[in-house]
């Protein structure tokens, strides 16, 4: 569901090498919807959907850099990182 029009969203996936702590290199499928950002070479946080057996965007983190991100970081009682 489209946060802002309510619309269903049509789902894809995309073949993308996973890259593991503790094993190998491999090629997944990821899910991903039509308003997710992908950039080719750019890398993607993903979790694991546990009922599609599949991985998918990540839509619940937060990721910050140069390009998403103006006036610097602050701790929580407003002082600068």
């Amino acid at each position: 569901m489209h946060p802002d029009l309510l619309e269903e969203v049509e789902h894809l996936a995309y073949e993308a090498e996973m890259q593991y702590v503790r094993k190998d290199p491999q090629t997944r499928y990821i899910l991903c919807s039509s308003i997710d950002d992908v950039e080719l070479n750019e890398p993607v946080l993903v979790s694991y959907h546990s009922g599609m057996k599949a991985y998918q965007h990540a839509t619940h983190v937060a990721v910050s850099s140069p390009r998403n991100c103006y006036g610097g970081f602050y701790y929580t009682d407003g002082n600068p990182a």
